[in-house]
C-alpha cells in the first residue's frame, strides 16, 4: 500500500511539474524568447574617399547611458572578439540581443575614433510563447584618417 500511495504521489509531483493535470494548461512550462540576430549590424565603415575597412574597435559601449563592460559586450554577437572592454568588429559585425540606445567609439588604426548613438531595434517580432525577434538595425559610419 505504502508503493501504490508513493506510486501515486510521485506522479502527481511529476505532472504537475510539466505543467499537465491541471485546469490551467497554458502553464506548461517557461516561455523562450530567441533573439535570431543580432540587434545591431554594423554592415561598413569606410573613410572619407569611400574605401571599405575590414575591422574597426569598438569601446566605450553605453546602453541608455550605463556602460556596458565584460561578457555582456560579446553576448549575441557576429564576428566580433572581446579584448578587455572593447571588441574588434571583422565588418560586418552584429552586435548585442538587447534592444535599446547604445552609444559607442569606433575607432582603426590610422583614423580618428569617432563616438554614435544607434537606437537599435527588432523590425520583426513574432509573439506568443516562444517568440522570436529579427531584423535588427543597419548601421554604416565613416571615419576620418588622422592627421588628414
Amino acid at each position: 500500500m505504502k508503493q501504490l500511495r508513493l506510486c501515486t504521489l510521485l506522479s502527481t509531483v511529476a505532472l504537475a511539474a510539466c505543467g499537465g493535470g491541471g485546469s490551467d494548461d497554458s502553464l506548461v512550462g517557461a516561455c523562450v524568447h530567441t533573439a535570431m540576430d543580432p540587434v545591431l549590424r554594423i554592415e561598413s565603415v569606410t573613410d572619407e574617399q569611400g574605401r571599405s575597412l575590414g575591422t574597426v574597435t569598438i569601446s566605450d559601449v553605453t546602453l541608455a547611458g550605463t556602460p556596458v563592460r565584460g561578457e555582456v559586450l560579446s553576448a549575441g554577437g557576429t564576428s566580433i572578439t572581446r579584448n578587455g572592454d572593447s571588441l574588434v568588429c571583422t565588418l560586418p559585425c552584429g552586435l548585442f540581443t538587447q534592444p535599446g540606445k547604445y552609444g559607442f567609439t569606433l575607432g582603426a588604426s590610422g583614423y580618428v575614433a569617432q563616438t554614435f548613438q544607434v537606437d537599435a531595434k527588432y523590425a520583426n517580432f513574432v509573439g506568443g510563447c516562444p517568440s522570436t525577434s529579427s531584423g535588427g538595425t543597419v548601421f554604416s559610419a565613416r571615419l576620418s584618417r588622422s592627421g588628414a
